[in-house]
Formats: C-alpha cells, structure tokens, sequence
C-alpha cells in the first residue's frame, strides 16, 4: 500500500513537470514566431549606395576609404593602406582588382592591379574557423540516426592506396587502427602509439583541430587541441608530440601561423616565416610555440587588453623578430549598454547615443623581445563621425513586439538568468561545452521579461485567477498553494498547466450549499459524501437490480 501510495505521488510529479515543460516549450515557439514575423514586416527600400555616394563630401569619402582599407605593416614597421574601391570587406577582395596603396599622410603611393603590388606586408596567425575542425563539428558528426552513422576517420595511404584507418572514437577520447582488410593494428592516445588503449592514454576532451598532408606524402598530420594541451599527430610514421601544455588554465582560442605544410586560405604565407602557435588561455595569458629554432615564449601583455574580446591582438614570427599586430576601438568614450533596459524606447534610446558618438580605431605593431616584453613600433588612429541617420521604424516596431511578448514569459527566466554562471555558458566563443544548452540560453535570454511591472501584474491578475477557480475545486490546502506558487512563477505557461490538471466540474453540496469539486468524494467544508447519481434507463453498467421472472 505504502509503495502504491509512493509511485502515485511520483506519477503526479512526472505529471506536472512534463506538462509544464511541454507548454513552456510550446510558448517559446509561438514567442519567436510573433517576433520574428514583425521583424518580417514590409520596409522601406533603402537608398541605393551610388545615391548616397553622390551625397558625400570630399571628407566623407577620404574616411570611407580609410575604414575599409587595409592597415597593413612592412617588416620596418611602415603603414600602409591598402583600398580596393568598391569593396566593402576583405572577403570581397581579389588578386585581379584594382588596388590603391596610401601612406598614413593620405599620399598615394602606388595603383594597380592587387596581385603586382611591389610591397610584400607581414602577414598574421589566424585563429580555428574556416579550415579547422571544431568541439561542435565533433558533436554533430557523433549524433547517430537510423540513416545516418558518421565516424572520424584519418587514412594512411602508400604509393595512392590506404592501407590503414585510425578512427577516433569520442567516448574513449583515443583513436583505434584498423587495416583496410579488416582487423585492430592498434591504438593512438596521449602517451603515443600502443598495442592497448589503456597504454596510449585519452587526449582529454576534444577542443579542435586542423590536418594538411606534408610535402611528398598523401596522410594528413593533425595539428589536435584538447582542454589544455596541444598534439601533433603523424599517422604516417605513428608519432605524437605533445607540442604544449597549460598546466594551470584551459586553452580559450588557438591560431596558428605557417606551421608545418599547413597553409590558411586567407594567409598568403612568404618565405622567412618561423612556425608558429598562438595559444591564450582562460587565465589571459598569451603563450606562443615557435619551431626553428624551438622557443616557447610567455608574451606580457597589458591586463586592460582583456576587458574587450579581440584586443590581444595577432602574432607573426620571422627568423629576425616576432611581432605582434593589434587592431582595437577605444571603447572608454561610448557609453555602456545598461544591464537591464527597461523598455523599448530605452533602447533606442541608447542606440541614438551609441551612434551619435564618434569611434576612435587604432592599429598597433609591437615587437616581442626574448623576455615577452612588448616594445611598440609604430600606430595609426583614425576617428569616424558619429551617425545621426534616424534608425528605421521597423526596428522600434520589432523591440516593442519583443517586448509585449515578453511580457508573458515566467518571472521565473529572470531569476534563472541571474544564477552565477549562467551567463558564462550564454557568452561562450564556441557555444559552450553543450550546444544544445547554448540554444536554450539564447531563447530564454531573447523572451525573459526583465525588470517590468507589467510582467508582475499580468502574474498576479492569473494568480488570482487561478485562486478564483481553483478554491472551490481544492483537494488540499497544501496542493492549492502549490498550484498559486507555479502560476507566479511560470505566469501564463504554469496557469495552462494547472488548467490542464486541474479543471473539473463542480456542483452545490446538498448538505451545506457550498460549490465543490467532483474530484474529492466528499465536500472539503462540511466532509459530506457527494450523493451517488441515479441510474439512467440506458445504463447497462450501473443498473445491476435483478428483475422479477415470470
């Protein structure tokens, strides 16, 4: 009896907390519909960019030019600016275009076709985006359907055949051998290549990595970055290196620069180029892994570097000096977003401000002694106006949307999002460590209704609706408090959870006239049983009275 009594109430809590989660899910779609639809809204045309071209003066356009040249460095420390007209990004930029190069005195110095340019500029580390594989390319490789089963697989070829695969398998954090015919030739992990699992040793937990094949051979290396180590994996000749290690912080971002036969995209890599890694962990240190000869160098950066995510900056190695670029806004003369905008108009409000303010950029060139000291070379600064160009309205329409929906989210994202560490999980470069949670931080972020009275009024008025109907329908006096503690803290999704579970039909006591609820068989005032209903004519099941026979 005891354990019937148990699962009854174990079955009621299931109960309840899926069909919140079910409406909670439910609200949050409908939510992003509402919202994203009045993004959608018809706009007005924008001016077309010869227009407003036409309209700038001879002032506009030199800054123009300057924001989106190219501020590039020669080895002695010059400044160049580099513009290919028409291009608003370097994505958009081609070897065939016509390029124009300034010096910082705005004096063109050389115009022509980008890939004759007679100067040849220092080029920089990049970071793990575009040819890298990265902690959620692993994460969805590793979801397996009915249709569709994917593994990492690294071959080795000889004389254009394979004739091994190393597959890596994510919950040993190890790869495994095979042959091509069939059968186990061993096992790669942290300590090397073994004959068992348990001798090679896991990774660690995988962050990202890059391969490229080296020059006369067709197996790929791996450059293979894990929580805080860094490895060189050589399949070929079966060697791991363990290339760096943080003893005391886990690695944040990673860029490379020349290392091995390993050629980014976008980095036309010279001659006279010392392989390098630029690897800055969580603590804000910047450690760089040189090769030719081998150094490892912890590089002193300033401490105010890291209040803005991209002020560190970039690093290149030559066999004469390392060097380190940085390009960065000053920040200290805009005005801060406040942590909670109470209203739409405050918002706007804020971006007009935003906008008005003129931006100050700069771009630094450092040198990097042997000690990791930073010695500054040269700096160029330029300011842009601030914009005074009226936002349109269709984004005041879609922040008040956002915000009227808001409205009837729970109280309860607020409390949540204040919790320590949450916002840790939403502002993470690579999407955390689960993506899936990063998903639903965002969601909760963009529908929480912040400081806002209306949110508690409209959690009150369905409080009191709930205590309205639900106290003539009371079990106990203990479940009907819980009822009106999840309505005020889920507000409209906890009200239609407790409808669901709650509503049933109510009648008059005939002992004390009371309105009561049928789900109790006596009245919860006066404990008066509920009389049982007479039997219909067409009631085969209740009419159980045994007719005379004749």
């Amino acid at each position: 009896m005891e354990l019937r009594n148990n699962l009854k109430y174990v079955a009621t809590s299931v109960k309840v907390f899926t069909t919140i989660l079910i409406i909670l899910t439910a609200l949050l779609i409908l939510q992003t519909i509402i919202v994203e639809t009045a993004r959608m809204l018809p706009r007005k045309p924008h001016q077309p960019a010869t227009e407003a071209a036409k309209e700038q003066t001879e002032e506009e356009k030199r800054l123009s030019r300057i924001q989106y040249s190219a501020k590039n460095f020669l080895p002695d420390g010059t400044i160049h600016l580099v513009y290919q007209p028409g291009r608003t990004n370097y994505s958009q930029w081609e070897k065939s275009a016509a390029q124009q190069i300034y010096d910082v005195n705005d004096n063109l110095l050389w115009e022509g076709a980008a890939q004759n340019s007679p100067y040849k500029y220092l080029s920089w580390s990049t970071g793990t985006y575009g040819d890298w594989f990265r902690a959620a390319d692993m994460r969805w490789i590793n979801v397996v359907s009915p249709d569709v089963c994917r593994t990492l697989d690294i071959p080795v070829k000889s004389n254009n055949e394979t004739t091994e695969i190393w597959r890596y398998i994510s919950g040993k954090q190890s790869f495994i051998g095979y042959k091509t015919g069939g059968g186990i030739i061993g096992y790669a992990g942290a300590t090397g290549f073994a004959n068992s699992r348990s001798q090679a040793g896991p990774f660690g937990e995988f962050g990202s990595f890059v391969a490229w094949c080296p020059k006369d051979s067709a197996t790929p290396r791996l450059l293979w970055q894990t929580g805080r180590s860094i490895y060189e994996i050589d399949f070929e000749n079966r060697e791991v290196e363990l290339v760096f290690e943080s003893p005391e912080a886990d690695i944040e971002t990673l860029f490379v620069h020349n290392w091995g036969s390993f050629k980014p995209r976008d980095v036309e890599v010279a001659e006279g180029y010392r392989p390098l890694i630029h690897c800055r962990t969580e603590d804000g240190r910047d450690h760089l892994i040189m090769r030719n000869p081998n150094e490892n160098l912890i590089v002193k950066t300033p401490e105010d570097w890291n209040r803005w995510k991209g002020q560190y900056g970039r690093f290149a190695a030559t066999e004469r000096c390392v060097y380190l670029y940085r390009h960065w806004m000053d920040i200290d003369s805009l005005p801060t977003m406040p942590k909670n905008l109470t209203s739409p108009q405050a918002h706007e409000d804020w971006m007009r401000d935003y906008e008005s303010r003129p931006k100050k950029y700069r771009v630094d060139l450092y040198k990097v002694d042997t000690q990791g000291n930073i010695i500054l070379l040269n700096r160029y600064g330029w300011t842009l106006p601030g914009q005074t160009v009226p936002r349109p309205r269709w984004i005041y329409a879609w922040q008040k949307t956002r915000r009227c929906v808001s409205q009837f989210s729970p109280p309860l994202y607020d409390l949540l999002w204040y919790i320590p560490g949450i916002r840790m999980w939403r502002s993470d470069y690579d999407r955390g460590r689960n993506e899936i949670l990063w998903e639903i931080l965002i969601l909760i972020e963009q529908s929480r209704p912040g400081p806002s009275a209306w949110n508690l009024v409209i959690s009150a008025l369905m409080v009191g609706f709930a205590s309205w109907h639900g106290w003539p329908r009371r079990t106990s006096l203990a479940a009907f408090i819980f009822w009106l503690i999840l309505v005020g803290l889920f507000n409209l999704a906890g009200l239609l959870t407790y409808l669901a579970l709650n509503h049933t039909p109510i009648i008059k006591c005939p002992v004390c006239g009371k309105r009561r609820g049928l789900s109790q068989p006596q009245c919860v005032r006066c404990r008066a049983d509920l009389p049982a209903p007479k039997p219909g004519k067409l009631d085969l099941i209740f009419d159980t009275q045994l007719k005379p026979t004749t």
